[in-house]
């Protein structure tokens, strides 16, 4: 394995160098007439998926290009072909690169490998007309086996899902048991992506009934029926494809979010997601965590989780955003508004985390920096009734009496927490020193709530 520690320590340094390093490995290989190179191709093969760079210089394609020639001069076997394919492909010949493989997979009919090399290159040169026209070609066990699945799955992140879909219709009507399974499950997927979940539970039960145990179909039918909002029997479902498939994390994620939605039992779901977590080391399941026991006011919990998301994660705007809304509950304001800005750095229209940071500045009596969070807000999102009147009364604070009562008439017009809004504004205008809308603002809350005008008498008395 010395070649595959070579070419580690170049791909660290450097691609150019990672490609020129893989360049000297097989040339040495050539002149030692180990032609087929078993531990060289064995660390090349991954990599060169991996770390095609367009970038590399035209010296080092050249290079390449001229050791696939070289190489091309030994006598054909099926380890040359693949040599050859995989210099072709490391120097940017994708389409010869696709050609060699074919020929490498010709030469053994029943090596999923190169079969699958040669229909990536093909996607690569966006040739999928040809790729599908290959994949005809392949043998049944070809389309029963793992690559075809890689196959299926690189269909799909390119957009192609109607080719996709062939492929798994395909696989579906030949290949009985898991494979068929399989094939049923992601037609399903696709369904449920174009948003139409009864096809897509039409084609989960076709997965359960060419293989009744298979976990992951279990699991996705389990999806459709918490989207339709039968929880009962999503639960169920998320239950059994555990117990069919211990390998499954996913099913314990959905099972915590159920115990969060609607129940708010943060204790029981934090102990799946933590389960999904040791099996997957999914950062998203992280920052669930950390919102459970934020839901449960253990805030410091919740920090050290975000602090351990954020420490091995850049995060997200979410992530931040729940971060700095922990640490303002905790008093630590000036943390707070660090995580924030983190947040709308990652997201400029998170409106969520431009509220939490008006509250910041809001506690700090920060009251400019009040009115600019929150007409940066009204410009992302539909105005609320505390918003403007938070907003009134920090620019009142700034000396603009007329804006506050701009903002403060703007909330009571929404006809919407009329007592909460009329309260505040009956705080505002005594403290301003407008006893006479005071006195006109009371007169209807005690129309209104006589149990709240008692309350704010009494307030504003002291």
């Amino acid at each position: 394995m010395h070649q595959m520690r070579l070419l580690k320590d170049a791909a660290a340094a450097s691609k150019e160098g990672a490609v020129l390093t893989a360049a000297t490995l097989f040339k040495e290989a050539i002149q030692e007439g180990d032609a087929a190179g078993a531990n060289t191709l064995q660390a090349l093969q991954q990599f060169a998926i991996e770390n095609r760079d367009a970038s590399i210089t035209l010296k080092a394609k050249e290079t390449l290009e001229q050791l696939a020639k070289d190489l091309a001069g030994f006598p054909e076997t099926k380890e040359s072909d693949h040599t050859i394919a995989m210099l072709l492909y490391l120097a940017g010949n994708l389409r010869l690169s696709a050609d060699f493989f074919h020929k490498a997979a010709m030469l053994d009919p029943s090596d999923a490998r190169d079969r699958y090399f040669h229909l990536y290159v093909l996607l690569e040169l966006n040739d999928v007309s040809s790729a599908m026209a290959a994949f005809e070609d392949t043998p049944t066990d070809f389309q029963s086996s793992s690559k075809v699945r890689a196959f299926v799955a690189l269909l799909r992140q390119k957009g192609y899902v109607a080719e996709a879909k062939a492929v798994c219709q395909s696989i579906a009507q030949i290949c009985a048991g898991e494979a068929g399974a399989w094939a049923f499950t992601k037609l399903g997927e696709m369904e449920e992506d174009a948003g139409d979940l009864q096809a897509a539970e039409l084609r989960y039960d076709e997965a359960l009934q060419a293989c009744p145990d298979y976990g992951y179909g279990l699991f996705r039918l389990g999806c459709v029926q918490e989207k339709k909002g039968k929880y009962a029997e999503a639960m169920d479902l998320y239950q059994r494809s555990i117990a069919s498939d211990k390998s499954l994390w996913e099913p314990l994620v959905r099972i915590g979010w159920l115990h969060v939605e609607p129940d708010e039992d943060y204790r029981t779901a934090i102990t799946y997601y933590v389960k999904a977590y040791n099996m997957s080391r999914d950062m998203e399941i992280l920052d669930a965590i950390a919102s459970c026991y934020a839901g449960l006011d253990e805030y410091d919990h919740a920090v050290q989780i975000y602090g351990c998301l954020h420490n091995r994660f850049s995060g997200t705007s979410h992530s931040w955003e729940c971060c700095g809304m922990c640490l303002l509950e905790l008093g630590r304001h000036e943390e707070a508004v660090s995580a924030l800005l983190k947040a709308l750095d990652l997201d400029p229209n998170n409106v969520g985390a431009l509220d939490w940071l008006s509250d910041c500045y809001w506690e700090t009596e920060q009251y400019e920096k009040v009115v600019e969070t929150l007409r940066r807000y009204l410009q992302l999102a539909a105005p609320r009734p505390d918003i403007l009147t938070s907003l009134g009364y920090a620019v009142f604070k700034c000396g603009d009496i007329e804006a506050a009562q701009k903002y403060y008439g703007q909330a009571i017009d929404m006809k919407v927490e009329e007592i909460p809004v009329r309260r505040a504004y009956a705080e505002f205008l005594s403290e301003s020193g407008d006893l006479d809308g005071l006195a006109t603002q009371l007169a209807i809350i005690k129309n209104l709530d006589p149990a709240t005008y008692q309350l704010l008498s009494k307030d504003l008395k002291r």
